[in-house]
């Protein structure tokens, strides 16, 4: 059996530092994948829009090797209607019985989410997943378990 397959990310934020790397192991077990994924890496909002991102995308298509996956993951819940609702945090942190931390909540919720209903209810979400799934699937077959 080969290596599995190495995921890369670029994230704009704390939580998905912490969370994203969660995500993406339950995403691609679905598919009988159990990847490699590393630490993200990590570049502020205003640097997607500027060479940093192709930058950090040349850096983790290296660390990614050959056969690997880059996943860029950028915030957009400051885009006209993403889906609302607004401050979705806020209202979470208002039904826990302790403060929100991004980076200790975000990935504990990454791993017990129900990810079918996140695919029902979140078009960005589903299409995120098919998006990972697709690159999966496109794996030589010696990449795949």
């Amino acid at each position: 059996m080969s290596a599995p397959v190495r995921i890369t990310s670029i994230v704009e934020g704390y939580g998905e530092v912490a969370g994203l790397p969660v995500l993406l192991r339950r995403l691609a077990a679905e598919l009988g994948h159990y990847p490699d994924v590393s630490k993200p890496h990590r570049i502020r909002r205003t640097e997607f829009v500027t060479g940093a991102v192709a930058k950090a995308h040349r850096l983790q298509r290296q660390r990614a090797g050959a056969g690997g996956i880059v996943v860029v993951l950028c915030d957009a819940d400051d885009a006209e209607d993403a889906e609302s609702p607004r401050n979705a945090k806020k209202q979470l942190e208002q039904v826990m019985t302790e403060s929100y931390t991004e980076t200790i909540h975000q990935p504990a919720f990454s791993a017990v989410m129900d990810l079918e209903a996140a695919r029902s209810r979140s078009r960005s979400f589903r299409r995120f997943c098919d998006r990972l799934h697709t690159a999966l699937q496109a794996l030589p077959t010696d990449e795949r378990p």
